[in-house]
Formats: C-alpha cells, structure tokens, sequence
C-alpha cells in the first residue's frame, strides 16, 4: 500500500500500518526541524520546517486516523470534531466568558502577527483534557478491529490482493 498523503477518503488501512503511518512521520518530523533548527536556514528553513510539517501532519494526524475509521467501518469524518477539540482545548483552553475569549483571540493574533515572543499555554486541566480525548481516540484506533471483508470504503486490507 502506497503513502496516504493525496487521498484517504476511499480507503482502509490495518492496525499495524495506521501506527507506522502515525507514529514514523511524526518522529521523522521531529528530527527534520530539530535538523532545520541546527541548521538556521532563515526563511528556507522556515519555509521548509512549514511544507515538512504540513505533509507528515496530514498524513498522520488526518489521513491515517480517518483511513483507520474506515476499516472499522465509521465515516473518517468523524476524525475532523475531535482533532478541532483536541486542538481547541491544548491551544486555546476553556473559556469562562466572552471577555476572557476575547482576551485569549488577542494573545493568539499577536502571536499570527508575529508581535509576541511566546504562544499563550491553555491551562493546565484544559491541556491534560485535550491530550486524554486525544490518546483515548488512538487507543480507539489501535484497538479496534477493522471489519471483515469490503465495506464502503473499500477492501478488507487483511486480505491478500
């Protein structure tokens, strides 16, 4: 089976390929910009630290996960709610009203704007929230059993061509 960064929307993938999908791009990443970081390129580093992250992240974060529900026959769709969640509650955090949420919009569009030094941090409980949801959705993926035979989104990947 090929790499899944251009389609995974009509696909199935095992167990074992999901985690190499996962787990590889996203050490691969981590070495290339720690590589890129040494290297203090300037703009082609940052460049190429931006394209590299936003093709292993795909492949990772997005065109395994929603491939994985499809073997276990669920729309991968269901991937997009809870990849925003767990990224709402990391970066930005809960929110305790409309001044607060304004306050946090203005942190993070000073960062965007390049006119702060640091991202805000959501708070902590938010933060362990977000990675919690995010490791029970991979343990679902790891765990689960994908369903016997075609479905509608393709072959059983466990059987042989």
């Amino acid at each position: 089976m090929g790499p899944m960064v251009l389609n995974p929307f009509n696909r199935r993938v095992g167990r074992g390929f999901f985690l190499r999908e996962l787990i590889i791009p996203n050490i691969g990443a981590i070495i290339l910009i720690i590589i890129l970081r040494i290297l203090d390129l300037g703009v082609v580093g940052e460049l190429a630290i931006g394209g590299l992250a936003a093709v292993l992240l795909w492949s990772g974060n997005f065109a395994a996960p929603i491939a994985r529900l499809h073997d276990i026959g669920i729309n991968g769709l269901w991937h997009f709610p809870v990849a925003a969640l767990v990224f709402y509650l990391t970066t930005i955090g809960w929110q305790y009203g409309p001044m607060e949420a304004a306050s946090r919009f203005a942190d993070w569009s000073a960062v965007l704007l390049n006119d702060a030094g640091a991202s805000p941090e959501a708070s902590g409980r938010s933060a362990q929230l977000g990675g919690l949801l995010a490791l029970a959705e991979l343990g679902f993926l790891c765990l689960m059993r994908g369903q016997k035979g075609p479905n509608a989104w393709g072959p059983d990947p466990r059987e042989k061509a």
